[in-house]
């Protein structure tokens, strides 16, 4: 499980789909089936160990109890699970209409599923990463799925969304500019914009990205 000091480690995006996960995890029961879609290492597994849980991936990562191609049949029973979970997967599928679809049908009818994806972010785990959703996107992709009460919430602050911005648009600043020059630079616009959009309220066009939940 991390540990407070593994927190302090995080990035903003992943503090906020912790917060988020936790936030709505917390309050179902232990008893409660769990399937872990593209768990990976499962890096919140300290929010999903409580249930009665699965993970699922496509190659094993230590923990992965099924190993199988998540755009094709998922060897997992029908009706079977009250919550499935998938935490910044969507965006690494190509075909993540056919991975909603299996998850649906694995799902008990009023089960939940429940995720989070990247929107305003920088490419990672390249080159692995194929899409980022918007709101609209996403709300089309999981009804046509044949979810419904589909909830989109909008995660990470502005200022939070402009480090990360910024930590991008430094990597390519010239040569010529010294490691010093580029602290400088970095710090005063890191604290002039701190300020314009401290008080700044997440929206849905400017935000790292979206946590969902919808319903079978």
């Amino acid at each position: 499980m991390a540990t407070t000091h593994d927190r302090k480690r995080w990035s903003s995006w992943r503090t906020a789909n912790f917060c988020f996960f936790e936030e709505h995890l917390s309050k179902l029961p232990t008893e409660k089936t769990l399937i872990d879609i593209g768990a990976g290492p499962e890096q919140f597994r300290e929010l999903t160990w409580r249930f009665k849980k699965t993970s699922v991936d496509f190659k094993q990562f230590g923990t992965t109890d099924v190993v199988a191609d998540l755009e094709k049949e998922i060897p997992l029973p029908a009706d079977s699970a009250d919550i499935v979970y998938m935490s910044n997967v969507l965006e690494h599928l190509p075909y993540a209409e056919i991975t909603l679809s299996e998850t649906h049908s694995i799902l008990k009818r009023g089960g939940l599923l429940i995720g989070a994806v990247p929107f305003l972010a920088a490419v990672h785990q390249a080159p692995y990463d194929y899409k980022r959703y918007t709101i609209f996107g996403l709300k089309r992709i999981l009804a046509e799925a044949g979810f419904t009460d589909i909830e989109i919430t909008p995660i990470g602050r502005p200022t939070q969304l402009y480090r990360n911005m910024q930590d991008v648009m430094f990597r390519y600043l010239p040569r010529t500019i010294t490691m010093w020059m580029y602290q400088k630079i970095e710090r005063l616009s890191h604290n002039i914009f701190s300020i314009l959009l401290r008080n700044q309220p997440i929206s849905a066009d400017f935000c790292q990205g979206y946590g969902f939940r919808a319903i079978k």
